[in-house]
């Protein structure tokens, strides 16, 4: 009988459980929780004092919960660091939608938004009923509308220039 390998917690798993589907607003802000993380060498019950913002507190919880031997702040500063580096290489994109999306059709936007980018990507998404359909993609200073708001403003002011020239031709 094969004994089961025991499950090593990989940055790749902390980063999917960290930065997916938006759960981090204005990321890079927050970061600066896991500077003070970093600085001195603190308990587990001090990192999730010190670490104020929930999404992150929360998925440490869950990874320590899942993985008891990390605890120890030998193990799990190195984990930290490595996670704030990663962090740091990830692009923001901001999205918005007219209504929520599954997490596999999120992943899929990730993965597209990715290979444009040509890096990984945080997805930051806000949710706007009012744009009826699509989406809204900004990205540094790259900023497009899909909507269907936009485009049904577009063809009525389409529709308006072509009346008004007619009633003046």
């Amino acid at each position: 009988m094969e004994t089961p390998e025991a499950t090593e917690p990989t940055l790749d798993a902390a980063l999917e459980n960290l930065f997916f589907l938006g759960q981090l607003d204005h990321l890079h802000l927050h970061l600066t929780q896991l500077d003070d993380v970093l600085l001195g060498e603190p308990t587990v019950p001090e990192i999730t004092e010190i670490i104020t913002y929930s999404p992150l507190r929360d998925a440490l919880r869950t990874l320590l919960a899942e993985h008891p031997d990390m605890v120890e702040p030998k193990r799990l500063l190195p984990l930290l660091k490595d996670l704030r580096k990663a962090a740091e290489s990830r692009k923001l994109v901001r999205i918005t939608l007219p209504c929520k999306f599954e997490d596999a059709d999120l992943k899929e936007i990730i993965s597209e938004l990715s290979l444009r980018v040509n890096a990984p990507v945080i997805l930051d998404v806000t949710i706007d009923t009012s744009i009826i359909g699509g989406a809204i993609i900004e990205y540094g200073s790259f900023s497009n509308d899909y909507s269907i708001k936009t485009r049904l403003e577009q063809l009525k002011s389409t529709w308006n220039r072509a009346v008004t020239s007619e009633d003046h031709a």
